[in-house]
């Protein structure tokens, strides 16, 4: 069952501050963000309606000021339980056939299961793959800098924690020499799949996954000669990294922010002084209730808007798109 869309309107729509004020720059921090959504909610979300006013005149930022005048950002579940910018970061995906042979595969073998490359070990003894070298591009602005590393593995999370346990690390290379970053250590399949870090100026990187098997799964290959023979227990399907790159939604300029407009009104004083902007800024996502939120520790899917209040003076921002309902199944 869903329920009709209907446009996301009223004060629903308003971004208010954590003071409940709608006026950005009224607040310390000045930032106003959207609130959780319940089970069952969904935001359709298609541009930001923006109110700007000058302190005094808008006009003296024009031109790039070397700080953010407006910075849109966004709280997307991009993997199970690992909330993140999508417009500030970009994933690697390590995994698939090619990636997994071209590394070193010791005691384990690369099959598809369910349509998916996979890790299988071979016995019930320990296994190990270490990734080929990626190497990074040698300029970028910003520097090279990872924030967060998710993986998949072929067992659920309901899988028995005596079936097996892994490892996973990250080696990180830079100018000045090389470290591993341990990302799980002895953990079993019921433990969280991702991990915050904080590296940059990675000129490359490799992954290490170890697995000791305590039980073969009931796996079986349909062309193995020995028909109804058990072949390993499924493992590790891929590796997930995220790079932080620049946000198109980190605005410098009114001249940026005019740029990526939808639409615009500009309003003068006598005397030409820009003193107020109303504009649609274009943002397509989607906000939705997540099993593995934590409003506590900011965990959720949101949409925040922040302003520079030594350069405008008042901001207002309301979210532009359609709300979905989906009663909840329990």
């Amino acid at each position: 069952m869903i329920i009709d869309r209907i446009p996301i309107a009223g004060p629903r729509a308003q971004l208010l501050t954590s003071g409940g004020s709608p006026d950005i720059a009224s607040a310390s921090p000045a930032v106003a963000r959207t609130l959780p959504m319940a089970r069952g909610q969904q935001w359709d979300v298609s541009g930001i309606l923006l109110l700007l006013e000058g302190k005094p005149d808008l006009r003296q930022h024009l031109e790039n000021q070397g700080s953010p005048l407006l910075t849109v950002q966004m709280s997307k579940e991009l993997f199970p339980a690992l909330f993140a910018d999508p417009f500030a970061h970009r994933t690697h995906r390590i995994g698939g056939h090619d990636d997994f042979k071209r590394g070193t595969l010791s005691n384990c073998e690369v099959l598809e299961v369910d349509g998916a490359a996979t890790l299988v070990s071979l016995d019930g003894q320990g296994c190990r793959w270490i990734s080929p070298l990626f190497a990074m591009p040698t300029v970028a602005v910003p520097p090279n800098g990872f924030s967060h590393v998710s993986w998949d593995l072929a067992a659920t999370r309901k899988t028995p924690a005596d079936a097996f346990t892994y490892s996973l690390a990250i080696e990180v290379f830079t100018a000045s020499g090389s470290q591993i970053l341990p990302l799980a250590q002895s953990a079993d399949p019921s433990a969280p799949r991702y991990a915050e870090v904080d590296l940059f100026k990675v000129t490359a990187y490799r992954i290490i996954f170890e697995a000791t098997v305590h039980g073969d799964a009931a796996l079986h290959e349909r062309h193995t000669p020995l028909p109804g023979r058990s072949i390993g227990r499924p493992l590790l399907r891929g590796v997930n990294v995220l790079e932080r790159v620049e946000s198109r939604l980190e605005i410098y300029s009114v001249t940026q922010l005019l740029q990526q407009a939808a639409d615009y009104q500009l309003f003068e004083q006598n005397g030409g002084e820009l003193w107020r902007i109303v504009l649609e800024l274009p943002l397509h996502g989607t906000l939705m209730h997540s099993e593995y939120e934590d409003i506590g520790a900011e965990r959720f899917e949101w949409i925040q808007v922040s302003v520079d209040t030594g350069s405008v003076a008042k901001a207002e921002a309301r979210i532009i798109g359609e709300e979905l309902i989906r009663p909840p199944k329990d």
